[in-house]
């Protein structure tokens, strides 16, 4: 049938990256469909043939960006369906990621929850189906995520990265980028409604994940080791986020600007472990290795440049060397300010941290004078 050679066109046309095409080519399948349908309308597999042509076309626009009408043509795939049809899950799930493509957060909940309902109809799902049903979940998450509600937005998370890590463990050659998708989600999820427990379990899976791939990029172990790391730091497990941070900085050796951004984290934990001495040391290293940026405004690693000086200063501050810390936190002003310059709303804050250590430093020196003008400069930047 024609109709069928346009839809087999189509999705050829989309693998080879011709979207344009593969979307006038669904387009087409969609009204041959139409026309048998109306001309025939109790046949059922004419339907289901429309119904399916619609689903094609509303994934084919959303790769197109164009959600208004991707959830015009999936809405109308869902009325084509059965009631009962556990295909009409795709279509509300096109519907739901067609809304929250248009800021609809509200409404493309409630059609994931729909799709849900109907996977959840049809248990025990098939092997792919419980992969679509995980992406529904992470999409569902997402959505309750920009509604700020994270408790939500982490149950359908933990649910979602269930199913995949399931999945995996069967075949780990199998979902592994859905896996990793869905366990940052969780880990993101997780922080944000404060169970920090299940955060750092579900950054701990991501990164046997990764550490079990052969493909993994270094970078990318590198940060998911500092994820760990970070919500080591704030379940005050700090002896083992020395290890991770040590571990994440020894996976890009030769990212010289990387390792001082995972130094600083690094010797924040040495703090926590009551080895200042040794987070200055490292600070210091960490600092030779970014040196050679100081001059380029626009490099991203700049602002950590400037936030090693900071650390610097409170550590020194700590070990009883106010001079010294002085010194670290006039560095570290001097960049905050030429960061302030360029993007005052992302920087403006962490200056101000600067110029409060600062005013600290200078009483503990007896420059009182130095001080008050500290912090009337402090003053005039928070109005």
């Amino acid at each position: 049938m024609h109709a069928r050679a346009q839809e087999t066109l189509s999705t050829c046309l989309a693998r080879v990256g011709r979207q344009q095409e593969a979307e006038q080519a669904v387009r087409a399948c969609v009204d041959l469909w139409a026309t048998l349908a109306e001309a025939d309308d109790g046949d059922l597999e004419l339907r289901l043939g429309l119904a399916r042509a619609c689903n094609n076309l509303a994934n084919r626009l959303l790769s197109l960006d164009r959600p208004e009408q991707a959830a015009a043509a999936a809405t109308r795939a869902t009325t084509l369906w059965p009631a009962d049809s556990v295909e009409r899950a795709s279509a509300l799930y096109f519907v739901g990621v067609s809304l929250a493509r248009l800021d609809r957060h509200r409404q493309a909940a409630e059609r994931f929850h729909q799709a849900i309902i109907v996977y959840d109809d049809h248990a025990p799902l098939a092997p792919h189906q419980e992969t679509q049903l995980s992406d529904v979940l992470h999409n569902l998450a997402l959505s309750y995520a920009r509604l700020d509600d994270h408790v939500e937005a982490f149950a359908c998370a933990r649910r979602a990265s269930a199913i995949l890590h399931r999945q995996w463990q069967a075949d780990p050659t199998a979902h592994h980028a859905h896996l990793l998708r869905a366990l940052q989600m969780l880990m993101e999820c997780g922080s944000r409604s404060n169970d920090l427990p299940a955060a750092a379990e579900a950054a701990r899976l991501r990164l046997t994940a990764l550490e079990t791939h052969p493909a993994t990029d270094p970078a990318e172990l590198a940060l998911a080791l500092g994820d760990l790391g970070g919500l080591q730091l704030q379940l005050d497990a700090a002896e083992d986020a020395v290890e991770s941070f040590t571990r994440s900085a020894n996976a890009v050796p030769d990212d010289p600007s990387m390792r001082g951004m995972i130094h600083c984290w690094r010797a924040l934990a040495l703090h926590r472990c009551g080895r200042t001495k040794d987070a200055i040391l490292l600070v210091r290293h960490a600092v030779d290795l970014l040196a050679p940026i100081e001059a380029e405004i626009d490099h991203p690693y700049l602002l950590w440049l400037a936030q090693l000086h900071h650390d610097l200063a409170a550590y020194l501050f700590a070990d009883a060397r106010p001079m010294e810390a002085l010194g670290a936190i006039g560095r570290a002003t001097a960049l905050r300010e030429r960061l302030a310059q360029a993007d005052a709303d992302l920087h403006t804050a962490p200056l101000i941290s600067d110029l409060e250590l600062t005013a600290t430093l200078l009483d503990v020196l007896d420059r009182p004078e130095q001080a008050r003008q500290t912090r009337a400069r402090i003053k005039g930047l928070t109005g």
